[in-house]
């Protein structure tokens, strides 16, 4: 997902366009660049960065999967008290 992030600079409740409210909290709200919530409302948020980009992530060498061998012995049996699958009379 691309585009800016931008948090609240305000606590508030504004009406959108198509009639819903949002509550907005100051320094908690986070909305994305091009909701119509922005919209006409710049002035009420400021833009924020991140700390780790997927780009970063990304760029980091592989770890490779450890590899688990299933345990081999005999089968486990069922304990007592669980269903064995037989009907009694």
């Amino acid at each position: 997902m691309a585009g800016r992030i931008y948090v609240s600079r305000v606590s508030g409740v504004v009406q959108l366009e198509d009639g819903s409210q949002i509550t907005l909290q100051e320094g908690v709200t986070r909305v994305r660049e091009g909701h119509a919530l922005l919209e006409d409302r710049e002035d009420l948020f400021q833009e924020i960065g991140v700390h780790y980009e997927v780009e970063a992530a990304v760029a980091r060498p592989e770890v490779p999967a450890k590899r688990t061998e299933a345990p081999v012995g005999p089968a486990v049996k069922r304990g007592p008290g669980r269903p064995s699958g037989k009907q009694g009379a």
